[in-house]
Protein backbone atom coordinates (compact mmCIF):
# COMPACT_ATOMS: atom_id res chain seq x y z
CA UNK A 1 0.00 0.00 0.00
CA UNK A 2 2.76 2.44 0.95
CA UNK A 3 4.49 1.92 -2.38
CA UNK A 4 1.46 3.37 -4.13
CA UNK A 5 1.83 6.66 -2.28
CA UNK A 6 5.51 6.94 -3.06
CA UNK A 7 4.51 7.05 -6.68
CA UNK A 8 2.00 9.86 -6.35
CA UNK A 9 4.51 12.56 -7.22
CA UNK A 10 5.22 10.80 -10.48
CA UNK A 11 1.48 10.62 -11.16
CA UNK A 12 1.05 14.33 -10.55
CA UNK A 13 3.98 15.18 -12.78
CA UNK A 14 2.48 13.08 -15.51
CA UNK A 15 -0.89 14.76 -15.21
CA UNK A 16 0.35 18.33 -15.12
CA UNK A 17 3.24 18.27 -17.53
CA UNK A 18 6.02 16.55 -19.38
CA UNK A 19 4.81 13.83 -21.64
CA UNK A 20 7.89 13.86 -23.77
CA UNK A 21 7.51 10.73 -25.87
CA UNK A 22 4.05 11.55 -27.17
CA UNK A 23 4.64 15.25 -27.56
CA UNK A 24 7.86 14.80 -29.47
CA UNK A 25 6.11 12.85 -32.18
CA UNK A 26 2.55 14.19 -32.29
CA UNK A 27 2.84 17.73 -30.95
CA UNK A 28 0.03 16.96 -28.49
CA UNK A 29 0.73 15.94 -24.91
CA UNK A 30 -2.74 15.76 -23.40
CA UNK A 31 -5.68 13.47 -22.92
CA UNK A 32 -7.97 12.45 -25.75
CA UNK A 33 -11.13 10.88 -24.31
CA UNK A 34 -10.33 10.82 -20.61
CA UNK A 35 -12.63 12.89 -18.42
CA UNK A 36 -10.00 15.37 -17.19
CA UNK A 37 -12.15 16.57 -14.31
CA UNK A 38 -12.74 13.06 -13.02
CA UNK A 39 -9.05 12.25 -13.49
CA UNK A 40 -8.05 15.25 -11.39
CA UNK A 41 -10.53 14.20 -8.70
CA UNK A 42 -9.08 10.68 -8.70
CA UNK A 43 -5.60 12.09 -8.17
CA UNK A 44 -6.85 14.12 -5.22
CA UNK A 45 -8.50 11.05 -3.70
CA UNK A 46 -5.32 9.05 -4.20
CA UNK A 47 -3.19 11.77 -2.60
CA UNK A 48 -5.51 12.06 0.39
CA UNK A 49 -5.47 8.27 0.88
CA UNK A 50 -9.24 8.13 0.49
CA UNK A 51 -10.37 4.74 1.75
CA UNK A 52 -13.08 4.22 -0.85
CA UNK A 53 -10.77 5.11 -3.71
CA UNK A 54 -7.98 2.86 -2.45
CA UNK A 55 -10.42 -0.04 -2.15
CA UNK A 56 -11.43 0.47 -5.78
CA UNK A 57 -7.77 0.73 -6.76
CA UNK A 58 -7.01 -2.52 -4.99
CA UNK A 59 -9.81 -4.27 -6.89
CA UNK A 60 -8.44 -2.88 -10.14
CA UNK A 61 -4.95 -4.07 -9.21
CA UNK A 62 -6.27 -7.59 -8.57
CA UNK A 63 -7.92 -7.52 -11.99
CA UNK A 64 -4.66 -6.37 -13.57
CA UNK A 65 -2.77 -9.18 -11.83
CA UNK A 66 -5.08 -11.72 -13.46
CA UNK A 67 -4.40 -10.27 -16.91
CA UNK A 68 -0.68 -10.98 -16.50
CA UNK A 69 -1.35 -14.69 -16.96
CA UNK A 70 -4.01 -14.42 -19.65
CA UNK A 71 -3.47 -15.11 -23.34
CA UNK A 72 -2.50 -12.49 -25.88
CA UNK A 73 -4.75 -11.63 -28.81
CA UNK A 74 -4.28 -11.51 -32.56
CA UNK A 75 -6.39 -11.61 -35.71
CA UNK A 76 -4.10 -14.45 -36.79
CA UNK A 77 -5.48 -16.65 -34.00
CA UNK A 78 -8.69 -18.71 -34.29
CA UNK A 79 -9.22 -18.22 -38.03
CA UNK A 80 -11.71 -20.59 -39.72
CA UNK A 81 -11.65 -22.16 -43.17
CA UNK A 82 -14.95 -20.51 -44.12
CA UNK A 83 -13.69 -16.94 -44.12
CA UNK A 84 -13.57 -14.84 -47.31
CA UNK A 85 -10.05 -13.50 -46.90
CA UNK A 86 -7.03 -15.70 -47.47
CA UNK A 87 -4.83 -13.40 -45.37
CA UNK A 88 -4.91 -14.36 -41.70
CA UNK A 89 -3.84 -10.80 -40.83
CA UNK A 90 -7.17 -9.37 -42.01
CA UNK A 91 -9.83 -8.50 -39.44
CA UNK A 92 -12.90 -10.57 -40.28
CA UNK A 93 -16.49 -10.49 -39.04
CA UNK A 94 -20.00 -11.21 -40.30
CA UNK A 95 -22.78 -8.64 -40.61
CA UNK A 96 -24.92 -9.12 -37.48
CA UNK A 97 -28.36 -8.45 -38.95
CA UNK A 98 -28.11 -10.62 -42.08
CA UNK A 99 -29.43 -14.16 -42.49
CA UNK A 100 -29.83 -16.70 -45.30
CA UNK A 101 -33.25 -18.08 -46.23
CA UNK A 102 -33.98 -21.64 -47.38
CA UNK A 103 -33.29 -20.68 -50.97
CA UNK A 104 -29.84 -19.42 -50.01
CA UNK A 105 -30.74 -15.75 -50.45
CA UNK A 106 -29.46 -13.16 -47.99
CA UNK A 107 -31.94 -10.96 -46.15
CA UNK A 108 -31.74 -8.38 -43.37
CA UNK A 109 -33.72 -8.43 -40.13
CA UNK A 110 -32.94 -5.31 -38.14
CA UNK A 111 -32.65 -5.89 -34.41
CA UNK A 112 -32.20 -9.68 -34.71
CA UNK A 113 -28.61 -10.84 -34.36
CA UNK A 114 -27.45 -13.83 -36.35
CA UNK A 115 -25.89 -16.28 -33.83
CA UNK A 116 -23.32 -17.27 -36.47
CA UNK A 117 -21.45 -14.01 -35.88
CA UNK A 118 -19.98 -15.66 -32.78
CA UNK A 119 -18.18 -18.23 -34.94
CA UNK A 120 -15.59 -15.60 -35.89
CA UNK A 121 -13.36 -14.42 -33.07
CA UNK A 122 -11.63 -11.26 -34.31
CA UNK A 123 -14.21 -8.84 -32.91
CA UNK A 124 -14.37 -10.69 -29.59
CA UNK A 125 -10.59 -10.70 -29.36
CA UNK A 126 -10.36 -6.97 -30.10
CA UNK A 127 -12.86 -6.16 -27.35
CA UNK A 128 -10.95 -8.32 -24.85
CA UNK A 129 -7.63 -6.80 -25.90
CA UNK A 130 -8.84 -3.25 -25.33
CA UNK A 131 -10.54 -4.14 -22.05
CA UNK A 132 -7.26 -5.61 -20.77
CA UNK A 133 -5.26 -2.60 -21.94
CA UNK A 134 -7.60 -0.22 -20.14
CA UNK A 135 -7.20 -2.07 -16.84
CA UNK A 136 -3.44 -2.46 -17.19
CA UNK A 137 -2.82 1.18 -18.09
CA UNK A 138 -4.83 2.58 -15.18
CA UNK A 139 -3.29 0.09 -12.76
CA UNK A 140 0.18 1.06 -13.95
CA UNK A 141 -0.53 4.79 -13.70
CA UNK A 142 -1.31 4.55 -9.98
CA UNK A 143 0.99 1.73 -8.87
CA UNK A 144 3.94 2.16 -11.25
CA UNK A 145 4.21 -1.63 -11.31
CA UNK A 146 6.26 -2.29 -14.45
CA UNK A 147 4.70 -5.72 -14.88
CA UNK A 148 1.47 -4.04 -15.94
CA UNK A 149 3.21 -1.82 -18.48
CA UNK A 150 5.25 -4.73 -19.82
CA UNK A 151 2.11 -6.80 -20.32
CA UNK A 152 0.33 -3.91 -22.01
CA UNK A 153 3.26 -3.51 -24.38
CA UNK A 154 3.18 -7.21 -25.24
CA UNK A 155 -0.55 -7.07 -25.97
CA UNK A 156 -0.17 -4.04 -28.24
CA UNK A 157 2.92 -5.45 -29.93
CA UNK A 158 1.11 -8.69 -30.72
CA UNK A 159 -1.92 -6.98 -32.27
CA UNK A 160 -0.33 -3.97 -33.98
CA UNK A 161 3.41 -4.42 -34.51
CA UNK A 162 4.76 -8.00 -34.61
CA UNK A 163 4.94 -9.00 -38.29
CA UNK A 164 3.78 -12.53 -37.52
CA UNK A 165 0.63 -11.55 -35.63
CA UNK A 166 -0.30 -7.93 -36.40
CA UNK A 167 -3.59 -6.90 -37.92
CA UNK A 168 -3.61 -5.37 -41.38
CA UNK A 169 -4.58 -1.69 -40.93
CA UNK A 170 -7.98 -1.89 -42.61
CA UNK A 171 -11.51 -3.20 -42.14
CA UNK A 172 -11.95 -4.57 -45.66
CA UNK A 173 -13.53 -7.77 -44.37
CA UNK A 174 -15.60 -6.47 -41.45
CA UNK A 175 -19.35 -7.19 -41.33
CA UNK A 176 -19.41 -9.27 -44.49
CA UNK A 177 -22.92 -10.12 -45.72
CA UNK A 178 -23.90 -13.68 -46.71
CA UNK A 179 -22.93 -14.65 -50.27
CA UNK A 180 -20.33 -11.87 -50.35
CA UNK A 181 -16.57 -11.83 -49.97
CA UNK A 182 -16.20 -8.13 -49.17
CA UNK A 183 -16.87 -6.14 -46.03
CA UNK A 184 -19.35 -3.30 -45.66
CA UNK A 185 -18.89 0.32 -44.61
CA UNK A 186 -20.82 -0.46 -41.42
CA UNK A 187 -17.96 -2.74 -40.39
CA UNK A 188 -15.94 0.36 -39.51
CA UNK A 189 -18.12 0.63 -36.41
CA UNK A 190 -16.26 -2.42 -35.05
CA UNK A 191 -12.99 -0.49 -34.82
CA UNK A 192 -14.52 2.39 -32.87
CA UNK A 193 -12.99 1.29 -29.55
CA UNK A 194 -9.50 1.73 -30.96
CA UNK A 195 -9.85 5.40 -30.02
CA UNK A 196 -8.87 4.42 -26.46
CA UNK A 197 -5.28 3.57 -27.50
CA UNK A 198 -3.82 7.12 -27.32
CA UNK A 199 -5.10 7.40 -23.74
CA UNK A 200 -3.74 3.96 -22.88
CA UNK A 201 -0.33 5.22 -24.00
CA UNK A 202 -0.86 8.46 -22.08
CA UNK A 203 -1.32 6.50 -18.86
CA UNK A 204 1.65 4.24 -19.57
CA UNK A 205 4.19 6.80 -20.53
CA UNK A 206 6.21 6.93 -17.35
CA UNK A 207 7.20 3.35 -18.08
CA UNK A 208 10.53 2.45 -19.63
CA UNK A 209 8.75 -0.48 -21.25
CA UNK A 210 6.69 1.89 -23.40
CA UNK A 211 9.43 4.02 -24.89
CA UNK A 212 9.41 6.51 -27.77
CA UNK A 213 10.35 3.87 -30.33
CA UNK A 214 7.41 1.70 -29.33
CA UNK A 215 4.98 4.63 -29.44
CA UNK A 216 6.36 5.53 -32.86
CA UNK A 217 5.66 2.01 -34.10
CA UNK A 218 2.10 2.26 -32.81
CA UNK A 219 1.71 5.58 -34.53
CA UNK A 220 2.83 4.07 -37.84
CA UNK A 221 0.03 1.49 -37.68
CA UNK A 222 -2.58 4.13 -36.91
CA UNK A 223 -1.33 6.39 -39.67
CA UNK A 224 -1.83 3.53 -42.14
CA UNK A 225 -5.28 2.82 -40.74
CA UNK A 226 -6.23 6.49 -40.93
CA UNK A 227 -5.15 6.54 -44.58
CA UNK A 228 -7.43 3.56 -45.23
CA UNK A 229 -10.32 5.27 -43.43
CA UNK A 230 -10.02 8.38 -45.56
CA UNK A 231 -9.23 6.86 -48.97
CA UNK A 232 -10.84 3.42 -49.22
CA UNK A 233 -14.24 2.86 -50.82
CA UNK A 234 -15.73 1.66 -47.54
CA UNK A 235 -14.28 4.60 -45.64
CA UNK A 236 -15.60 7.11 -48.17
CA UNK A 237 -19.09 5.59 -47.94
CA UNK A 238 -18.98 5.71 -44.13
CA UNK A 239 -17.92 9.37 -44.25
CA UNK A 240 -21.21 10.47 -45.85
CA UNK A 241 -23.68 8.53 -43.71
CA UNK A 242 -26.36 10.45 -41.80
CA UNK A 243 -26.82 8.24 -38.74
CA UNK A 244 -24.60 7.00 -35.89
CA UNK A 245 -22.12 5.63 -38.44
CA UNK A 246 -20.85 9.10 -39.37
CA UNK A 247 -20.24 10.03 -35.74
CA UNK A 248 -18.23 6.92 -34.93
CA UNK A 249 -16.34 7.33 -38.21
CA UNK A 250 -15.55 10.97 -37.44
CA UNK A 251 -14.54 10.14 -33.87
CA UNK A 252 -11.91 7.74 -35.17
CA UNK A 253 -10.66 10.17 -37.80
CA UNK A 254 -10.38 13.05 -35.31
CA UNK A 255 -8.52 11.00 -32.69
CA UNK A 256 -6.19 9.23 -35.11
CA UNK A 257 -5.35 12.45 -36.94
CA UNK A 258 -4.26 14.18 -33.75
CA UNK A 259 -2.44 11.06 -32.58
CA UNK A 260 -0.47 10.78 -35.82
CA UNK A 261 0.61 14.40 -36.01
CA UNK A 262 -2.12 16.49 -37.62
CA UNK A 263 -2.17 20.08 -36.38
CA UNK A 264 -4.63 20.54 -33.52
CA UNK A 265 -6.28 23.56 -35.13
CA UNK A 266 -7.02 21.49 -38.22
CA UNK A 267 -8.74 18.86 -36.09
CA UNK A 268 -10.75 21.55 -34.30
CA UNK A 269 -11.86 22.92 -37.67
CA UNK A 270 -12.94 19.44 -38.78
CA UNK A 271 -15.14 19.16 -35.69
CA UNK A 272 -16.68 22.56 -36.37
CA UNK A 273 -17.31 21.77 -40.03
CA UNK A 274 -18.76 18.29 -39.57
CA UNK A 275 -20.04 17.40 -36.11
CA UNK A 276 -21.85 20.68 -35.44
CA UNK A 277 -23.77 20.08 -38.65
CA UNK A 278 -24.48 16.46 -37.71
CA UNK A 279 -25.95 17.51 -34.36
CA UNK A 280 -28.25 19.95 -36.11
CA UNK A 281 -29.52 17.37 -38.60
CA UNK A 282 -29.66 14.30 -36.35
CA UNK A 283 -31.51 15.80 -33.37
CA UNK A 284 -34.77 17.69 -33.80
CA UNK A 285 -36.15 20.46 -31.60
CA UNK A 286 -37.86 17.89 -29.36
CA UNK A 287 -34.58 16.09 -28.73
CA UNK A 288 -35.56 13.11 -30.87
CA UNK A 289 -32.86 11.44 -32.95
CA UNK A 290 -35.19 10.83 -35.85
CA UNK A 291 -33.00 8.51 -37.92
CA UNK A 292 -32.19 6.28 -34.96
CA UNK A 293 -35.87 6.12 -33.99
CA UNK A 294 -36.59 4.29 -37.25
CA UNK A 295 -34.53 1.31 -36.11
CA UNK A 296 -35.93 -1.90 -34.63
CA UNK A 297 -34.37 -0.92 -31.29
CA UNK A 298 -34.85 2.87 -31.31
CA UNK A 299 -33.89 3.60 -27.72
CA UNK A 300 -30.72 1.54 -27.96
CA UNK A 301 -29.64 3.30 -31.12
CA UNK A 302 -30.54 6.73 -29.72
CA UNK A 303 -28.27 5.98 -26.76
CA UNK A 304 -25.58 4.61 -29.06
CA UNK A 305 -25.55 7.71 -31.24
CA UNK A 306 -25.63 10.09 -28.29
CA UNK A 307 -22.63 8.30 -26.79
CA UNK A 308 -20.70 8.95 -30.00
CA UNK A 309 -21.62 12.64 -29.94
CA UNK A 310 -20.70 12.84 -26.25
CA UNK A 311 -17.29 11.30 -26.89
CA UNK A 312 -16.66 13.81 -29.67
CA UNK A 313 -17.81 16.59 -27.32
CA UNK A 314 -15.37 15.38 -24.64
CA UNK A 315 -12.55 15.12 -27.17
CA UNK A 316 -13.30 18.62 -28.45
CA UNK A 317 -13.28 19.92 -24.87
CA UNK A 318 -9.91 18.30 -24.17
CA UNK A 319 -8.27 19.89 -27.23
CA UNK A 320 -9.86 23.33 -26.89
CA UNK A 321 -12.30 22.83 -29.75
CA UNK A 322 -15.92 23.98 -30.09
CA UNK A 323 -18.25 23.48 -27.13
CA UNK A 324 -20.48 20.72 -28.46
CA UNK A 325 -22.06 20.15 -25.06
CA UNK A 326 -23.88 23.48 -25.16
CA UNK A 327 -24.29 23.82 -28.93
CA UNK A 328 -27.91 24.34 -29.89
CA UNK A 329 -29.59 25.07 -33.21
CA UNK A 330 -33.33 25.79 -33.05
CA UNK A 331 -33.61 23.63 -29.95
CA UNK A 332 -31.64 20.69 -31.32
CA UNK A 333 -28.53 19.63 -29.43
CA UNK A 334 -27.00 17.14 -27.03
CA UNK A 335 -28.91 18.83 -24.21
CA UNK A 336 -32.34 18.35 -25.79
CA UNK A 337 -31.46 14.75 -26.72
CA UNK A 338 -30.55 14.01 -23.10
CA UNK A 339 -33.77 15.57 -21.82
CA UNK A 340 -35.78 13.49 -24.31
CA UNK A 341 -34.05 10.28 -23.20
CA UNK A 342 -34.60 11.22 -19.57
CA UNK A 343 -38.33 11.55 -20.23
CA UNK A 344 -38.37 8.14 -21.90
CA UNK A 345 -36.68 6.66 -18.83
CA UNK A 346 -39.18 8.23 -16.43
CA UNK A 347 -42.22 7.38 -18.55
CA UNK A 348 -41.05 4.12 -20.06
CA UNK A 349 -43.93 2.01 -18.74
CA UNK A 350 -46.43 4.33 -20.40
CA UNK A 351 -44.34 4.71 -23.55
CA UNK A 352 -44.05 0.96 -24.10
CA UNK A 353 -47.83 0.69 -24.19
CA UNK A 354 -48.04 3.22 -27.01
CA UNK A 355 -44.84 2.15 -28.75
CA UNK A 356 -44.00 -1.56 -28.24
CA UNK A 357 -40.69 -1.06 -30.07
CA UNK A 358 -39.28 0.95 -27.16
CA UNK A 359 -36.88 -1.11 -25.09
CA UNK A 360 -36.27 -1.07 -21.35
CA UNK A 361 -33.92 1.66 -20.15
CA UNK A 362 -31.78 0.72 -17.16
CA UNK A 363 -29.93 3.23 -14.93
CA UNK A 364 -26.62 1.85 -16.16
CA UNK A 365 -27.53 2.87 -19.71
CA UNK A 366 -27.69 6.51 -18.63
CA UNK A 367 -25.10 6.87 -15.87
CA UNK A 368 -22.11 7.67 -18.08
CA UNK A 369 -24.00 10.16 -20.21
CA UNK A 370 -25.48 11.91 -17.18
CA UNK A 371 -22.18 12.05 -15.31
CA UNK A 372 -20.39 13.75 -18.19
CA UNK A 373 -23.21 16.05 -19.21
CA UNK A 374 -24.33 17.36 -15.82
CA UNK A 375 -20.90 18.85 -15.18
CA UNK A 376 -20.79 20.55 -18.56
CA UNK A 377 -24.20 21.52 -19.93
CA UNK A 378 -25.64 24.79 -18.65
CA UNK A 379 -29.02 24.64 -16.91
CA UNK A 380 -29.47 20.94 -17.61
CA UNK A 381 -32.45 19.67 -15.66
CA UNK A 382 -32.97 15.92 -15.59
CA UNK A 383 -35.70 14.13 -13.67
CA UNK A 384 -33.53 11.14 -12.85
CA UNK A 385 -30.40 12.69 -11.37
CA UNK A 386 -29.40 10.36 -8.57
CA UNK A 387 -28.07 7.18 -10.13
CA UNK A 388 -26.29 5.02 -7.56
CA UNK A 389 -22.65 4.91 -8.62
CA UNK A 390 -21.13 3.47 -5.46
CA UNK A 391 -20.04 0.32 -7.30
CA UNK A 392 -18.58 2.20 -10.26
CA UNK A 393 -14.88 1.51 -10.56
CA UNK A 394 -11.98 3.85 -11.23
CA UNK A 395 -11.92 3.02 -14.93
CA UNK A 396 -15.21 4.87 -15.59
CA UNK A 397 -13.33 8.18 -15.45
CA UNK A 398 -11.00 7.02 -18.17
CA UNK A 399 -12.89 4.73 -20.53
CA UNK A 400 -16.61 5.21 -19.91
CA UNK A 401 -17.85 4.51 -23.43
CA UNK A 402 -14.81 3.57 -25.47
Amino acid sequence: MKNWFRNFTACAILFFGSIVALKAQSGYDGMYLIDARAHKKNLELFRSKNKGFLEKLNRLKIEAEKILSKETYSVTFHKTSTQSTSDVHDFYSKSPYYFVDQAGKAFMKDGARNPKIKEDKDKEQLVKLLDDLKVLSIAYFYTKDERFAERARLLMDTWFINVKTKMNPNMNFAQIKPNSNQGTFSGIIESRQLVCLPDVLFLLQDSKKVDANFVSSMRIWFKSYLYWLETSKLGRIASVQKNNQINYYNLQVYVFKLFTGTNMQEVRSMISNSTLDNIKHQINEKGEQTIELKRATPIGYSLFNLKALSLIALFSENIGGPDLWNYEQNGSGIKSALIWLDKQYVNQKINKKTNPKFENILPGHLWGLYTLAQKRISNLSLSYKQINNQSVGISSAYFEFN
